[in-house]
């Protein structure tokens, strides 16, 4: 299949958008990102969309197939007509979360939470104590969110409502020796789980990286003491955002538990995409100025959704061109250890634009570095071995990969040996049973579309 052809494929694939839908916070966080977009003359010229500009946009990406969107900022609560926007989409099929610092909750938003059909808030906590969260976020935020966090609780409780709540923090020097106390928080709290990230260089965090980063190392070694304390059957659900799939697989042969190996890396320009407040829409967080080419730069036209469409934007040429660069790499031979690892493409597709730069190998200094306490440990790692997935595994991969959905559809045991997987007997049972659903609603669909067409045309003489 020539590229034209696949991407004609992906491009339908779009679903997942995460929007800053304000520059506006009330906080200064700081590691926080959007100061790289949103201060400075840049940032004076990116206005807020007017709620009537949101209702347009949100029913463009309705149309163009997105069922999903996260909303950040800035702080998501200082638009005073959120769950407004939150409850319009969800008017349309689209499933909406929002990240917030959780400090503007009020028992009258909280009220309306239910009513507006998000699914799931994201509250920022960096710290299980007021001290070292609030060095970070700010004096008083620390005690605010857990009230707020605890009153959130309460209330679905009290509605018998499903609203999922959940906490990210981000590990840094600031934190880290609260890491096992962050989960202990949670659980207190009563969060339905927990995602332990890494910084990321960008904005705030990369004006006081000195004071907050960590090295690899150090993120791995949390990494293992999170593993350690799942490993004495601690109930709270833990997800580590820290370390590749390969990482993974050394925690639970190491500590002999059983984490998701779960596909990721870059979905962008396939699966997902980044809209700004004033509309403008981008392939992702990275890609909003330029990108390096064979080591020229190459610049990102700012389009807005309510002027240009989402369609014009999404399928222009320059965004075709960008897809074909980004996803025709051979991720084998520019990275390392990926030449030799299981997972590469099937399950990790690392970010693209390093490849694009051609500067030379790509060393992930975080896998060579699991490699290297794995053969410390005597741990293998790198042998042509099936990878167990359970069924949420194999419906994420499904959901990222166009081709590898449809190949389930048709032969699901053919499928999982294709792509050097297993499924235990239970597990595989679920995902026949999710098949057997598909085809049953379809058949019905085509039933009742064939049912249409025979009441709305004439019978033949």
């Amino acid at each position: 299949m020539n590229f034209n052809n696949q991407y004609a494929l992906l491009r339908n694939q779009i679903k997942f958008m995460q929007w800053d839908i304000t520059k506006r916070c009330n906080l200064r966080c700081k590691h926080c990102r959007s100061t790289d977009y949103y201060e400075g003359k840049q940032g004076e010229q990116i206005q807020d969309l007017s709620t009537e500009e949101v209702f347009q946009t949100l029913d463009d990406l309705a149309k163009n197939g997105v069922n999903r969107i996260h909303f950040l900022g800035g702080e998501p609560f200082m638009r005073p007509d959120l769950l407004k926007i939150v409850k319009y989409a969800s008017t349309l099929g689209i499933v909406c979360s929002i990240n917030t610092n959780g400090t503007l909750l009020t028992d009258e938003i909280i009220d309306q939470l239910f009513d507006s059909h998000v699914y799931l808030l994201t509250f920022s906590l960096d710290g299980a104590t007021p001290e070292t969260n609030d060095r970070i976020r700010g004096e008083g935020v620390f005690d605010k969110v857990c009230a707020n966090i605890r009153a959130v609780d309460r209330a679905r409780k009290a509605k018998k409502r499903y609203l999922r709540i959940i906490t990210s923090p981000v590990i840094t020097k600031v934190n880290r020796h609260e890491a096992k106390e962050l989960c202990y928080l949670a659980q207190d709290l009563g969060l339905d789980s927990i995602i332990l990230t890494t910084l990321r260089r960008k904005g705030g965090a990369k004006e006081n990286l000195q004071d907050l980063g960590l090295t690899l190392s150090e993120e791995l070694d949390v990494a293992e003491e999170i593993a350690q304390l799942i490993a004495t059957g601690f109930k709270q659900h833990i997800q580590l955002g820290i370390g590749s799939p390969l990482n993974t697989e050394y925690l639970n042969k190491k500590y002999h538990i059983n984490l998701p190996i779960s596909p990721g890396g870059c979905n962008s320009l396939k699966m997902k995409g980044f809209i700004q407040p004033d509309g403008a829409l981008f392939p992702c967080q990275e890609l909003t100025h330029y990108y390096i080419l064979n080591q020229k730069k190459k610049d990102i036209a700012r389009s807005s959704i309510p002027k240009q469409g989402f369609d014009s934007i999404w399928n222009s040429q320059n965004y075709v061109d960008l897809m074909q660069k980004m996803f025709n790499i051979d991720m084998k031979s520019c990275n390392t250890p990926c030449d030799r690892c299981k997972y590469i493409v099937s399950y990790c597709y690392p970010c693209p634009l390093p490849a694009l730069r051609n500067n030379g190998t790509i060393h992930h200094e975080s896998c060579m570095e699991t490699l290297r306490r794995a053969k410390q440990d005597g741990i293998e790692l790198l042998k042509d071995e099936v990878i167990p997935a359970d069924f949420y595994a194999v419906v994420q991969k499904a959901i990222d990969d166009f081709q590898f959905r449809t190949d389930l559809l048709l032969d699901l045991d053919q499928t999982l040996r294709k792509n050097n997987m297993c499924m235990n007997p239970k597990e595989k049972e679920k995902m026949e049973t999710l098949i057997q659903t598909i085809f049953k609603r379809l058949h019905e669909k085509i039933d009742q579309f064939a049912r249409t067409e025979v009441d709305t045309h004439e019978p033949i003489s």
